[in-house]
This record gives structure tokens, sequence and C-alpha cells, in this order.
């Protein structure tokens, strides 16, 4: 089983995209991808990608963290 463009496009995103996830600039996750905070790869033409899944776990840390809930796992 293959996976198409639109699936892959849907489990990963842009520098860009992460910043907006997470309320940050570009800038700043291009420095966390430099200081290993995330893990991001490169395409052929050396834009970052990022794992949606590992943004919006942060995204939700983040949440959770301003309004005090706490992790119910």
């Amino acid at each position: 089983m293959t996976k198409d463009k639109s699936s892959i496009e849907i489990e990963f995103v842009s520098t860009h995209q992460a910043a907006k996830m997470l309320n940050v600039s570009a800038r700043t996750i291009q420095n966390w991808i430099k200081s290993g905070k995330l893990k991001a790869w490169k395409t052929l033409g050396g834009h970052n990608r990022l794992k949606r899944s590992e943004i919006e776990l942060i995204a939700e840390s983040q949440n959770n963290s301003t309004t005090g809930k706490a992790d119910s796992r």
C-alpha cells in the first residue's frame, strides 16, 4: 500500500504551518529544529517538514499549561 501525496501532506506540515499551529514565528520553529527541540526532515528543495502529530502534541501541551489543566492520561 503506497501513500499518495495528499496523505503525506496531512501527516507533515511546513515550518510556517507549524508556527501558526503553535502561535510562534517561523524563525522560532527553525531555531527549535536547529537546537534539536523539534525533529524535521528536508525536502529535495531544502524545505523543512515536521510531523503534524508532534506539533499537535506540543500545541496541546501549551494549551494545558496556559489553562492550568493537567493531562488526564
